[in-house]
């Protein structure tokens, strides 16, 4: 990218490298753990998909997030079904709490991604917070690891950007207490990248980049952020995500 960064944008850079770099080795394993949880190979022919949906339900974390720190499971943490999963700052390690998917047999250089979370905060991100991870997709799969798109929260705004610089408001800071869903349709093709972005039956926003981009993959998934200190809990359940080679709709809700 030829944009001049701040020092705050160079901080996140290299937080989400040291995040990308500490997952990379890490597999990707199919019904591990979570019940109902399911991989399905890509084809390798056009339309091929990949899918993964993890509800919880076995109340076991499982293997299919190659890292999981700060992260339990509980009937009480549920939206649906018998468990749901809780991330809670950590009192150790800089208070970090994720759950990472991350394998390249994920996404065999397909170029889009769709995505749906089902969230509900328990306390809620400071006022003051800058940049404050919800989840991130990217690529891990090159010599230069990259988060491509990102949903976080900044001065009590939700807000989405590619790569650090263009970004939107997707919706005012979420109610605590309250299960919301959020969804995402994301395409890497060169030289734009694009996203619509669903918060519960609001009207999708739409983020375009600058047409600076060059094509990517993606391979993987953090909710919440495992570098940087996160200082709210949420609950979350019924997370799904697919990569395909051309553009999806909006995968259904759980």
């Amino acid at each position: 990218m030829n944009e001049i960064e701040s020092a705050d944008e160079k901080t996140r850079r290299a937080a989400r490298r040291g995040l990308l770099l500490a997952g990379g080795s890490l597999a990707l394993a199919a019904v591990a753990g979570c019940a109902r949880e399911s991989v399905s190979k890509p084809s390798g022919t056009k339309g091929s998909k990949q899918e993964i949906h993890v509800d919880f339900e076995d109340g076991v974390i499982g293997k299919v997030f190659s890292g999981h720190i700060g992260a339990k499971t509980s009937p009480a943490y549920a939206q649906t079904g018998g468990y749901g999963c809780r991330l809670e700052p950590m009192r150790k390690n800089n208070n970090r709490a994720a759950l990472v998917i991350d394998d390249k047999r994920f996404a065999r250089n397909l170029p889009w991604a769709s995505f749906t979370l089902s969230f509900r905060l328990v306390t809620l991100p400071r006022s003051s917070d800058k940049y404050m991870n919800l989840f991130e997709i990217g690529n891990t799969a090159s010599k230069s690891p990259k988060s491509q798109f990102t949903v976080y929260f900044k001065y009590g705004k939700l807000v989405c950007d590619f790569n650090f610089s263009e970004s939107v408001e997707i919706a005012a800071m979420p109610d605590v207490g309250i299960w919301h869903t959020i969804s995402a349709v994301v395409g890497y093709r060169a030289p734009r990248y694009q996203a619509s972005i669903r918060f519960d039956n609001h009207a999708p926003k739409k983020l375009v980049s600058k047409a600076n981009k060059r094509a990517e993959s993606v391979r993987a998934l953090w909710i919440h952020y495992p570098t940087v200190p996160v200082d709210y809990t949420m609950d979350v359940d019924d997370i799904r995500m697919a990569t395909s080679d051309s553009q999806p709709s909006f995968l259904p809700a759980p």
